[in-house]
């Protein structure tokens, strides 16, 4: 796969490489920007009140202002595409978890927005 589109890029399998790893990194926002756009049927989809969708909104806007200062020396110290790949991977399982598991307890909503907070933006 990443001969042919390094063939249609024009250019090599690590351009190829670098390229999936900037496009996907994008795909980290797409959650946090469809859920104000379809706000009713995300509630309804989760199975809570609009108070219980404020405090889970809260929680994950707690966890990314903190998480800005905890986590800033962190960011520094690693190698970016190391924290892009494990943000894909843990981001996409938490959406997995909550596009496949129906009627999932509020204190399991909780941890999951909570890391929502911390891949999602946390780490950038």
């Amino acid at each position: 796969m990443t001969g042919a589109l390094a063939h249609y890029l024009g250019t090599d399998r690590k351009g190829v490489r670098i390229f999936l790893t900037i496009s996907l990194s994008a795909c980290v926002y797409w959650f946090l920007s469809i859920k104000t756009v379809v706000y009713e049927p995300f509630r309804q989809a989760l199975d809570v009140t609009n108070t219980q969708l404020g405090v889970l909104l809260s929680i994950t806007c707690f966890v990314q202002v903190f998480g800005y200062v905890a986590l800033g020396w962190l960011q520094d110290s690693l190698q970016i595409r190391k924290v892009i790949a494990v943000d894909l991977v843990a981001y996409a399982l938490l959406a997995l978890t909550l596009a496949v598991l129906p009627d999932l307890p509020f204190w399991w909503l909780c941890c999951v927005f909570a890391s929502f907070g911390l891949f999602g933006e946390a780490l950038y």
